[in-house]
């Protein structure tokens, strides 16, 4: 706007001069105001294109939100026949309502289309909680215990070594690696489990077995010496959650 009005003082200017000086070159004036106009449609032109330039980035932000959404509900929906198919779990697809920052590693609202008592909750990567029982489920919602929390333990044993099994039991914020207790006497060869899948055992009655939970990234040793850790990668991404896989029930 600020462009606008100058090009039109300026106009203006070569104007008066042509009133005051009657032996101004008409022809000049004239091309002066000619070149004037081109420049103010120029400016016209330029804001139009800005704006159909800042629509155009916003329709793309748009289409790559819809494109990984899209993905997400492909992924879910691979996993679910997966778990149906080859695993014989009943499964239902809920959304992800709300999660408080003070709780973000504690629980999740689920919505909750039945009246899960209990359930376990994955993503299409791999488990991130459990609904413990009717009582945190009302108005067709349904709260998460995440696996990250502090009252969450996941029976466990790291895939093609059934010998090797723990629990989870723990979660590192800073590094964002679980942390697996193992509770057998075994002689752990870091170099041939590291990198390894992790899933549930199917103990405790909550947890159906074969649930993918990671990875294996590295070791340590527990507190007082007693017993060794295992730091697990989670498969799932628990800063981004919006669509979630139930398997309702008890499994024993």
């Amino acid at each position: 706007m600020q462009k606008k009005i100058i090009i039109l003082c300026f106009s203006m200017g070569i104007l008066a001069l042509a009133l005051i000086y009657p032996t101004f070159n008409k022809t000049k004036i004239k091309r002066i105001v000619e070149n004037t106009q081109k420049v103010l449609d120029m400016y016209e032109e330029n804001k139009i294109l800005k704006e159909r330039l800042a629509s155009f980035d916003s329709i793309k932000l748009e289409l790559a939100d819809i494109k990984k959404e899209n993905k997400n509900l492909v992924d879910i929906i691979d996993t679910q026949t997966y778990l149906t198919k080859e695993l014989n779990y009943p499964t239902e697809v809920e959304t992800v309502l709300s999660r408080e920052y003070d709780q973000w590693y504690e629980e999740l609202i689920i919505s909750s289309e039945f009246n899960y008592s209990p359930g376990i909750v994955m993503t299409s990567e791999g488990l991130i909680g459990k609904i413990v029982n009717g009582e945190d489920s009302e108005n067709d919602k349904s709260v998460v215990k995440l696996i990250t929390g502090s009252l969450n333990n996941v029976a466990a044993s790291v895939q093609t070594n059934e010998e090797l099994q723990g629990i989870i039991e723990g979660y590192d914020r800073d590094n964002g690696v679980l942390q697996m207790k193992i509770l057998n006497k075994y002689q752990i060869e870091i170099e041939k489990i590291i990198g390894k899948n992790v899933t549930t055992t199917g103990k405790g009655g909550v947890y159906p077995s074969g649930i993918t939970i990671g990875k294996v990234i590295d070791t340590k040793i527990a507190e007082f010496g007693l017993n060794k850790i295992l730091l697990i990668e989670p498969a799932a991404d628990f800063n981004d959650i919006y669509d979630v896989i139930v398997i309702p029930g008890e499994h024993k």
